[in-house]
This record gives structure tokens, C-alpha cells and sequence, in this order.
């Protein structure tokens, strides 16, 4: 919508198109394998960090109210990016949304060597530090996790540290999510079959199906 800190939903007048574009979801919401939680349709908000509002949390709410008026409940997941501290956004997402997640921490600047090196220890940090404090606003955190991921494959200049395909490495990554998540036990996964930056769990010639059996081992899905 062309938003920023200067040219607001309010001021470009498109509140009602972002109300709108929640209904259009709705014959989404009535098919028997959409997720839901607590009879909650469940929406995942792509760069929502970027939603600049006068009031985020009147925006939320007015949407609500309209949807909740057709028999619409929603389960909100907001999104920042990785490696950014809980309180950059809280003034985007309290009272708004109901949980919170990062795009992964898998992709790394190669200025932060030490976050390269450690990467699960501090990851392990980083993600206790977010539930807890997500907690205090009622607001879920939400691991996202990658088996790998190499930035370089889109743009050959990236400064971003490619991390390949490692079984030992996304098995830690997979234990450091669980030890995060929250009551409703979610963990994000980035991504299927997005070949274009190296985040694929999708089965392939030179790993077969295994990192698609990791998911299952260590998250116990039937």
C-alpha cells in the first residue's frame, strides 16, 4: 500500500482496503483444513512491522470488529525481522495481534561473526528473551526455523553468510525452536521449496527426503 512513517493508512485513506482484504480470506477460513486455534482462523502477516498506523491498535480492532460481526475470529501472527529486539515494534503489535515471529535467524550479516559461530547458543538466548517478554504484552512468541539458507543465489553481492544443508545443524536448530515456543506449541518453517534463496525442506536428489524426516522426528508430526 505504499506506507511509511509519513504517508500512513489513515492519511492515504486505505483502512477500509485493509479491513477488506481480511474478508476476502474468508472462504479460506471455511475449508475443513485451515488452521485454527481455539476456533481461530489463523492469519500470518508478511512484513507487518511495516504497518504504519496512527494507532495500530484501533486499526487490529476495528478489522476485528467487522469480521467478528460476519462470525469471523482471528488468531493474528505479526511479523518482524530477525535479529531486531522485541520493543522496536511493540507499538505495532500490542493490543493488535496475538503472537509474534522473526524471519529466520538463519540469515546472518557477515559483519556478525560471533552469531555465525554461535549461532544456537545464541539463538537459544535470543528466542527466551522474546517469549518472556512477549509474554508481559499477552502476546505468543513464535520460532520461525530454516534448514539452511544462501541469500547469494538472488543477489551474488549479498552480505549475508550462506549456510549450508547440515543434518547435526538443523537437528539443533529444530531443539533450540521447541525450548521457544509458546502455549499453543507453534513453530514457523521457512520454507517448503523456496529454492531461489536455499531454504528448501523439500525432497531433492543429493538429501533425499531427510530433512522432511527431521521435521517429523523432532516435532513428532504423524
Amino acid at each position: 500500500m505504499g506506507l511509511n512513517n509519513n504517508n500512513r493508512i489513515e492519511d492515504r485513506g486505505l483502512v477500509q482496503r485493509f479491513v477488506d482484504d481480511f474478508k476476502l480470506m474468508i472462504p479460506f477460513f471455511d475449508q475443513p483444513n485451515y488452521m485454527k486455534i481455539n476456533g481461530k482462523n489463523v492469519v500470518y502477516m508478511f512484513n507487518s512491522f511495516n504497518l504504519h498506523s496512527n494507532d495500530n491498535a484501533a486499526l487490529y480492532q476495528l478489522m476485528r470488529d467487522e469480521l467478528s460481526a460476519m462470525g469471523v475470529e482471528l488468531y493474528l501472527i505479526g511479523m518482524q525481522p530477525q535479529w531486531t529486539p522485541t520493543l522496536r515494534f511493540d507499538f505495532r503489535f500490542v493490543n493488535g495481534i496475538d503472537a509474534v515471529t522473526h524471519t529466520p535467524y538463519a540469515i546472518i550479516n557477515q559483519n556478525d561473526y560471533d552469531r555465525y559461530t554461535f549461532f544456537h547458543r545464541i539463538v537459544n538466548l535470543a528466542w527466551e528473551y522474546h517469549k518472556e517478554t512477549w509474554l508481559n504484552y499477552n502476546i505468543e512468541y513464535i520460532p520461525t526455523i530454516a534448514p539452511s539458507v544462501n541469500l547469494k543465489l538472488i543477489n551474488s553481492g549479498s552480505p549475508t553468510y550462506v549456510i549450508d544443508k547440515n543434518e547435526e545443524w538443523f537437528r539443533a536448530h529444530c531443539n533450540v525452536a521447541r525450548r521457544a515456543v509458546g502455549s499453543n506449541r507453534i513453530v514457523l518453517l521457512d520454507s517448503f521449496n523456496d529454492w531461489n534463496r536455499g531454504t528448501q525442506v523439500e525432497s531433492a536428489d543429493n538429501y533425499a527426503d531427510e530433512f522432511l524426516n527431521i521435521l517429523r522426528e523432532e516435532f513428532k508430526v504423524n
